[in-house]
C-alpha cells in the first residue's frame, strides 16, 4: 500500500468592504447573508484541473493543487 502525505489548512473568514473616503478596508459587522452568498457561489465551482479559472483547484508553484471545500 502506498503512503500519501497530506496537509489540511483551515481558514477563518472575515468580510471587509472598501471605504473610499478613509482609503481603507472596514470589517462588515453584519456579514452573514453576504458570506453565505460568497460560499454558495464557491459551491457552484467544479473540481476541474483543466479549467483552473472556473475551478475549486488552485495550482501551486511546486505542481501540487489546493482546493476549496466549504463546510456548512
Amino acid at each position: 500500500m502506498r503512503n500519501i502525505s497530506r496537509q489540511i489548512y483551515f481558514y477563518d473568514t472575515k468580510l471587509k468592504t472598501y471605504d473610499k473616503v478613509k482609503n481603507s478596508f472596514i470589517e462588515v459587522s453584519d456579514f452573514q447573508e453576504d458570506i453565505t452568498k460568497l460560499f454558495d457561489s464557491l459551491d457552484e465551482l467544479q473540481y476541474d484541473k483543466k479549467d483552473l479559472q472556473n475551478s475549486r483547484y488552485l495550482q501551486k508553484a511546486n505542481g501540487t493543487y489546493d482546493f476549496i471545500k466549504s463546510m456548512k
